[in-house]
């Protein structure tokens, strides 16, 4: 009887122990199971609200062996913007004692921007870019969709980030692209993050494309470089097309340089005109410590030649200023007359073998893409402008000329007016 009942309590002992550490393993098991959504939800919530989107709304999340999946994220609070899907790689147990992750999986983004806010936008990413977390992320068809007032642009990207050997900082490979009619290309970006927080980038672009309002770019490609630090940043490009055009008039060789650094801002801009070798189209920007200077000139050896190869029907326009050789035209813009949320001021005159014809200034609103101002100059010069312009009558006094148009407009060739129709 003793054996026996020293036999059952040795079983029974244990049976105890083994129970006790089955409902201890099955309570901790339970505890993962209820707290591991809510972890990984505050996780990426506290991701999304640092890269900017502050009404984030992650729904439910799905816990595998190596992660957690998460579909259709909100961004914003109208439900326009969001991410179809979130994959996280991770150990459970290093990511619920640290919040630690391996990887980022995000498929099927969309993003929806302003134009107006492109420069807030452009300083927040670079921001978040110095700050990219210790794990690889991997983006594919991200969307982002730019308000502006010549319709919306559709720009996608997908990126890959991971350590560099030995992990010393970050490979940043990523493919930016749009396949619009109002805008396309292809880049390819590469560069590193250091672990000292200096970020290198450098773009390859090609087969560009560009339709909006009166401009028309064809085959247009070239470089872009960034480079960040927490000191300050650098961008630099450089743009090259062989043809393009601006409404009626055909360019030819066009370049656009831009240099950005910390308080200082410089862009080039250079183009012929089709059959013209003699004509250049200058456009020069410069911005350093609150002073701002831009000057766009139009300058030729034979005001003639231009008007008959972009007015070839227009006779008026071209007899008005008939028999002028070299001239020069010049938009200089005022910034100091210009006041928070009002229309860029221009200074506008014509030198005709240097000596200066025509004088005004105008007003450009860029919202509706607008130009007001006034011109004086002499009444042939008024006449054919007024010709060339489609100016109403009633706008010309001699040799004095009001300016009420749209820029989209102000370069069309009208051919010879027409008397309007009689009304039935």
């Amino acid at each position: 009887m003793s054996l026996i009942s020293g036999l059952m309590n040795h079983f029974s002992k244990r049976n105890i122990i083994f129970f006790s550490f089955l409902v201890l393993a099955l309570s901790i098991m339970f505890l993962f199971m209820v707290h591991m959504p809510t972890k990984a939800r505050e996780r990426i919530q506290s991701m999304l609200v640092e890269a900017g989107f502050d009404d984030a709304f992650i729904g439910d999340v799905k816990i595998k062996t190596d992660g957690f999946f998460i579909q259709n994220i909100k961004l914003d609070s109208y439900g326009l913007d969001g991410i179809k899907t979130l994959h996280a790689h991770l150990n459970w147990v290093s990511f619920l004692l640290t919040g630690s992750l391996k990887s980022i999986e995000i498929q099927n983004a969309i993003i929806s921007l302003d134009s107006k806010t492109l420069p807030r936008t452009a300083e927040k990413l670079v921001g978040n870019l110095l700050k990219l977390p210790p794990y690889q992320i991997d983006l594919s068809n991200v969307i982002v969709d730019m308000a502006t007032n010549f319709g919306n642009i559709r720009i996608q990207l997908e990126t890959h980030i991971n350590h560099k050997n030995e992990n010393k900082g970050r490979d940043i490979k990523a493919r930016v692209f749009s396949a619009q009619y109002q805008l396309g290309f292809e880049s390819l970006w590469e560069g590193t993050l250091s672990d000292d927080g200096i970020l290198d980038l450098f773009a390859k672009i090609e087969g560009g494309n560009l339709n909006i309002g009166p401009a028309q770019i064809s085959r247009f490609y070239g470089w872009a470089g960034v480079s960040v630090s927490n000191g300050g940043y650098s961008v630099q490009s450089q743009l090259e097309a062989g043809s393009a055009r601006l409404d009626t008039l055909p360019l030819q060789k066009l370049s656009l340089i831009n240099d950005h650094t910390k308080g200082h801002s410089t862009v080039v801009f250079r183009a012929g005109v089709s059959g013209l070798p003699d004509v250049i189209i200058s456009s020069d920007y410069s911005f350093k410590e609150g002073e701002e200077l831009s000057i766009t000139s139009l300058r030729g050896e034979n005001l003639g030649s231009l008007l008959a190869r972009t007015l070839p029907d227009n006779k008026s326009v071209k007899s008005s200023f008939a028999g002028i050789g070299k001239y020069e035209l010049n938009l200089v813009y005022e910034p100091e007359k210009r006041f928070t949320g009002g229309p860029m001021p221009f200074a506008v005159s014509f030198l005709e073998k240097g000596k200066k014809n025509l004088n005004g200034h105008v007003l450009f609103y860029p919202d509706h893409a607008d130009l007001r101002g006034s011109l004086e100059t002499n009444e042939a010069y008024a006449m054919g402008l007024s010709n060339l312009l489609n100016i109403p009558k009633e706008d010309v006094n001699k040799n004095f000329i009001r300016i009420e148009k749209n820029v989209a407009g102000i370069l069309k060739s009208t051919g010879e007016k027409q008397p309007p129709p009689k009304n039935p």
